[in-house]
């Protein structure tokens, strides 16, 4: 069945520093092979000292994914915002979309409805070192 599965947690590094940024590239282009083999898609935002992530795909590839993020020591302070079974995808045609957030906080009662269309307007207002990657 199509879940979601939706997170927010605090890195271990800086984003915003070179080796941050490195990091989190590695991060990222892992994430897409993974995902993209297991047919899961998802979007991750990173603000300046918080991660939010929204993962969907089949319960059972999804499973995997949520254990190795919960062990993942490269953050902290991990809070399941949501897991919820859904009728069809948020975003369907990214193995890994990503944003960045200059806001201090990400509106987390939201962030499990908020579509493509959402992130890409966060970014939008919030537009300082700001960049999209679809994957």
């Amino acid at each position: 069945m199509l879940t979601q599965f939706v997170y927010t947690s605090r890195p271990c590094f800086a984003p915003s520093s070179a080796s941050g940024g490195r990091m989190l590239g590695n991060i990222v282009e892992s994430a897409r092979q993974n995902n993209a083999r297991f047919s899961i898609s998802g979007v991750l935002i990173v603000g300046r000292d918080w991660l939010a992530q929204v993962l969907e795909g089949e319960r059972e590839n999804l499973n995997g994914v949520i254990a190795r993020i919960l062990a993942d020591e490269r953050h902290t302070d991990l809070r399941i915002a949501g897991l919820r079974f859904l009728g069809k995808r948020r975003f369907p045609a990214w193995s890994l979309g990503m944003t960045t957030s200059t806001l201090d906080m990400l509106p987390i009662d939201r962030v499990a409805e908020m579509s493509g269309a959402d992130f890409l307007e966060l970014a939008r207002i919030a537009p300082t070192s700001t960049h999209y990657m679809p994957a």
